[in-house]
């Protein structure tokens, strides 16, 4: 039904595996335009995230932030939990470029709370970086450390040799949060990671980001000529970079510091420079900034030129109210992580009220689902199909296990019964059900099933899985027999449970050992 669908998806990974931003993007036009044909809302979230995506690394946010929005409205129609979280985390970093802060700190904390709960999408330790590096821009360097410390351990980087190119962000900004908050403990036990770095890898925000905290430290130390030679060599390196807001961010912080020590020369030059990338890339909000620069400029080092006092009145009650309105945004974003915190804890002591009641459907010999616990399961899935994704139910059955029972005993056909359940877990995902509906007969019902073939290599495996069990010391080969029915739309159970026993006994008939499989 999506194998084209499926095709285009493949595409997508080819082509991200080049880094061709352009191509994906033409790719997930085409694949958005045929789910929404084919009224598969899982493939139109994949489509929709990769067209935000391409958006964002152009530089369009506002376009995609809006495409980011209408991708995880897309999600509320269809269960695909890890674009659900990458679209979340994309909208918080849209957010927090745009200036909405507590918005970011809301979509990036939804899609933590998703990596939490699905450690098996291994993308944790990436949106606590991020989280991190949201606080840090705030200049909330506390909360900021404690994100990227938990990101570290997440990514168990334990000693400098466990370095990977992806974790230059994080070490650097821990460096950072050091140096902000004076900290030097934290400073000593990064830097040695830094320093490893920086000799095996060369990634230019990282350099530039390195750079601006020893400008800093010189500044801190109160050394003049240390200072000098770091703005001389920020000057000369970041005019070969290209992430222009970046680099604004990064001397704006060190404007701060140069005139605060009045170092007039270092402070114009920086100023120029700072104009300079703005003349070519003009941005209202980083202009108004250059503008409160210029100002902090004319009361430091022009008394020629001084303000007039109705004006300079003016400028220090705005001073002030600028800082009192980031005092109260960094409460209220400290508020929405208690508040997101909160609603995580209440989803998850409902998830732990739903493990409950689930387990008392668990039978006690197999700790699979007994037979009435899957039928309900199955059936509310089934009669509440969404047309945008494969389910199958597979029927499994021992071939001649009355047999081994007779020969071997009832405790040897326990036995097998037992790994034959531990093969069918291993092949099976979390969100899979699994019950044992008879003596030596099992279903699974599998959702959210990416490709066919994907069914098809589990049903081999298990055939591959169970002919390879070894029952004590008895010479004897263990098969089954499969039926594999899949599900395309709203249907019965009993309808599907028919029709994939069918497929089975049809296996069994066949010689055993295989699969029967109708789409």
């Amino acid at each position: 039904m999506f194998v084209l669908l499926d095709e285009y998806v493949s595409k997508i990974q080819e082509f991200r595996a080049k880094s061709d931003e352009e191509s994906i993007y033409h790719v997930a036009l085409e694949l958005e335009v045929e789910a929404k044909k084919q009224k598969s809302v899982y493939h139109e979230v994949i489509g929709v995230y990769h067209i935000s995506k391409f958006y964002y690394v152009i530089g369009e946010y506002t376009k995609s932030l809006a495409q980011s929005l209408h991708g995880l409205q897309l999600c509320k129609k269809t269960e695909n939990v890890f674009y659900e979280m990458i679209l979340n985390n994309l909208a918080g970093i849209l957010y927090g470029a745009l200036g909405d802060q507590i918005s970011s700190i809301e979509y990036m904390l939804k899609a933590y709370y998703i990596a939490l709960e699905h450690p098996e999408l291994n993308f944790t330790y990436f949106i606590e970086n991020n989280i991190g590096v949201l606080f840090f821009n705030m200049q909330m360097y506390e909360k900021a450390y404690e994100f990227l410390l938990k990101s570290a351990a997440t990514r168990n980087l334990t000693d400098i040799s466990s370095i990977k190119e992806s974790d230059g962000i994080n070490i650097v900004n821990m460096i950072g949060c050091s140096i902000k908050t004076n900290n030097k403990d934290i400073y000593d036990q990064w830097y040695p990671y830094l320093d490893y770095y920086l000799k095996h890898y060369h990634l230019k925000t990282v350099e530039d980001d390195f750079m601006l905290y020893k400008l800093i430290l010189a500044c801190k130390k109160k050394d003049h000529d240390k200072i000098k030679e770091c703005v001389d060599e920020m000057y000369l390196t970041y005019q070969e970079s290209l992430d222009h807001l970046h680099i604004l961010k990064n001397l704006f912080d060190a404007f701060s510091f140069l005139i605060e020590l009045q170092e007039k020369e270092m402070c114009e030059k920086v100023f120029k420079f700072m104009e300079s990338i703005l003349e070519n890339y003009p941005d209202y909000k980083n202009q108004s900034r250059l503008d409160d620069c210029r100002i902090k400029m004319n009361i430091m080092f022009h008394e020629d030129e001084k303000l007039p006092d109705s004006l300079y009145k003016y400028y220090l009650d705005k001073c002030k109210e600028d800082e009192q309105w980031q005092n109260d945004l960094k409460k209220s974003l400290l508020n929405k992580v208690e508040l997101e915190e909160l609603l995580n804890e209440q989803k998850t002591i409902l998830k732990e009220n739903e493990e409950l009641q689930r387990n008392s459907e668990i039978e006690d010999f197999t700790k699979l689902l007994n037979k009435t616990a899957f039928q309900k399961h199955v059936t509310q899935a089934v009669e509440n199909y969404q047309s945008d994704q494969y389910m199958a139910l597979f029927v499994i059955d021992i071939d001649k296990f009355k047999n081994i029972n007779d020969h071997y005993g009832h405790l040897s056909g326990d036995k097998l019964l037992l790994k034959v359940v531990e093969i069918l877990k291993e092949e099976t995902r979390e969100i899979d059900d699994i019950g044992r509906i008879g003596g030596d007969e099992f279903c699974i019902f599998m959702k959210n099933i990416f490709t066919l073939e994907y069914v098809k290599e589990t049903a081999e495996s298990i055939l591959k899985k169970v002919k390879a069990i070894e029952l004590e010391n008895y010479n004897i080969t263990i098969t089954t027999s499969i039926g594999v029915q899949m599900i395309t739309q709203a249907c019965n159970y009993q309808d599907i449970f028919q029709k994939a026993d069918a497929l089975m006994y049809e296996a069994k008939k066949s010689g055993g050992n295989q699969y029967r499989m109708n789409v």
